[in-house]
Protein backbone atom coordinates (compact mmCIF):
# COMPACT_ATOMS: atom_id res chain seq x y z
CA UNK A 1 0.00 0.00 0.00
CA UNK A 2 2.81 2.60 0.48
CA UNK A 3 4.98 2.98 3.52
CA UNK A 4 4.50 4.78 6.26
CA UNK A 5 6.11 7.80 5.77
CA UNK A 6 3.71 8.37 2.24
CA UNK A 7 0.68 7.49 4.71
CA UNK A 8 1.41 9.91 7.40
CA UNK A 9 1.97 12.98 4.21
CA UNK A 10 -1.75 11.63 3.20
CA UNK A 11 -2.71 12.21 6.54
CA UNK A 12 -1.29 15.24 7.03
CA UNK A 13 -2.67 16.59 3.06
CA UNK A 14 -6.13 15.39 4.55
CA UNK A 15 -5.75 17.54 7.41
CA UNK A 16 -4.80 20.58 5.96
CA UNK A 17 -7.02 20.56 3.08
CA UNK A 18 -10.39 20.01 5.54
CA UNK A 19 -8.91 23.25 7.90
CA UNK A 20 -8.48 25.38 4.70
CA UNK A 21 -12.68 24.94 3.95
CA UNK A 22 -13.02 25.78 7.69
CA UNK A 23 -11.01 28.77 7.51
CA UNK A 24 -12.74 31.36 5.28
CA UNK A 25 -10.24 32.98 2.43
CA UNK A 26 -9.70 36.60 2.84
CA UNK A 27 -11.66 37.47 -0.14
CA UNK A 28 -14.98 36.18 1.24
CA UNK A 29 -14.84 38.46 4.78
CA UNK A 30 -14.43 41.29 2.25
CA UNK A 31 -17.55 40.56 0.08
CA UNK A 32 -19.98 39.69 3.36
CA UNK A 33 -18.61 43.23 4.36
CA UNK A 34 -19.72 45.15 1.16
CA UNK A 35 -23.35 43.30 1.09
CA UNK A 36 -23.75 44.05 4.53
CA UNK A 37 -22.84 47.47 5.05
CA UNK A 38 -25.97 48.77 2.82
CA UNK A 39 -28.03 47.18 5.15
CA UNK A 40 -26.30 48.41 8.29
CA UNK A 41 -26.54 51.89 6.63
CA UNK A 42 -30.61 51.20 6.12
CA UNK A 43 -30.58 49.88 10.08
CA UNK A 44 -29.25 53.60 11.05
CA UNK A 45 -31.32 55.65 8.75
CA UNK A 46 -34.76 53.63 10.11
CA UNK A 47 -33.52 53.92 13.95
CA UNK A 48 -32.71 57.85 13.53
CA UNK A 49 -36.10 58.35 11.98
CA UNK A 50 -37.83 56.29 14.64
CA UNK A 51 -36.11 58.76 16.65
CA UNK A 52 -37.25 61.94 14.95
CA UNK A 53 -40.56 60.69 15.21
CA UNK A 54 -40.88 59.64 18.26
CA UNK A 55 -39.36 62.83 19.63
CA UNK A 56 -41.62 65.22 18.28
CA UNK A 57 -44.71 63.63 19.33
CA UNK A 58 -43.56 64.53 23.21
CA UNK A 59 -43.66 67.91 23.55
CA UNK A 60 -44.68 69.80 26.95
CA UNK A 61 -47.49 71.97 27.36
CA UNK A 62 -45.22 73.94 30.07
CA UNK A 63 -47.57 77.42 29.95
CA UNK A 64 -50.69 75.70 31.67
CA UNK A 65 -50.14 73.49 35.11
CA UNK A 66 -52.78 71.45 36.44
CA UNK A 67 -55.23 73.20 38.03
CA UNK A 68 -56.35 69.74 39.81
CA UNK A 69 -53.36 68.14 41.91
CA UNK A 70 -54.36 65.07 43.40
CA UNK A 71 -52.48 63.08 45.90
CA UNK A 72 -52.88 59.61 47.09
CA UNK A 73 -52.43 57.47 50.37
CA UNK A 74 -50.68 54.52 49.19
CA UNK A 75 -53.60 51.91 49.36
CA UNK A 76 -56.05 54.88 47.78
CA UNK A 77 -57.89 53.39 44.46
CA UNK A 78 -59.23 55.86 42.22
CA UNK A 79 -58.97 57.77 39.02
CA UNK A 80 -59.30 60.93 37.32
CA UNK A 81 -61.29 61.96 34.02
CA UNK A 82 -61.20 65.17 32.03
CA UNK A 83 -63.92 66.03 29.80
CA UNK A 84 -63.94 69.46 28.72
CA UNK A 85 -64.05 72.31 31.22
CA UNK A 86 -64.86 69.76 33.54
CA UNK A 87 -62.61 67.42 35.49
CA UNK A 88 -63.51 64.19 37.35
CA UNK A 89 -62.27 62.45 40.16
CA UNK A 90 -63.68 59.13 41.59
CA UNK A 91 -62.40 57.13 44.34
CA UNK A 92 -63.16 53.94 44.99
CA UNK A 93 -61.33 53.31 48.43
CA UNK A 94 -58.56 55.15 50.65
CA UNK A 95 -58.05 58.74 50.99
CA UNK A 96 -56.99 61.70 48.41
CA UNK A 97 -56.02 65.03 49.56
CA UNK A 98 -56.96 67.53 46.33
CA UNK A 99 -55.92 71.25 45.64
CA UNK A 100 -57.70 73.17 43.32
CA UNK A 101 -55.94 76.34 41.90
CA UNK A 102 -58.67 78.41 41.06
CA UNK A 103 -56.43 81.34 39.68
CA UNK A 104 -55.21 79.10 36.81
CA UNK A 105 -58.00 78.37 35.17
CA UNK A 106 -61.86 77.87 35.04
CA UNK A 107 -62.45 74.37 36.25
CA UNK A 108 -65.76 72.42 37.02
CA UNK A 109 -64.97 69.60 39.77
CA UNK A 110 -66.38 66.66 40.71
CA UNK A 111 -64.77 64.20 43.19
CA UNK A 112 -67.20 60.84 43.15
CA UNK A 113 -67.31 59.30 46.64
CA UNK A 114 -67.79 55.44 47.49
CA UNK A 115 -71.04 55.78 50.23
CA UNK A 116 -69.44 53.25 52.87
CA UNK A 117 -65.98 55.28 53.33
CA UNK A 118 -67.45 58.79 54.58
CA UNK A 119 -66.52 59.07 57.74
CA UNK A 120 -65.85 61.93 59.97
CA UNK A 121 -62.37 62.48 60.76
CA UNK A 122 -60.92 61.42 64.28
CA UNK A 123 -60.04 64.27 66.77
CA UNK A 124 -56.94 64.05 68.21
CA UNK A 125 -57.07 64.31 72.30
CA UNK A 126 -54.35 66.31 74.39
Amino acid sequence: MGTELQHLRERTRLIAAFDATLVAPRHRTVAWRRALAPAAGVAAVMTLAVIVLLSRGRVADVSSPPGVIVRASAAAVWSKQARGDREQVILERGELWIHVDHSRRHIKLVVALPDASWKTPARHSR
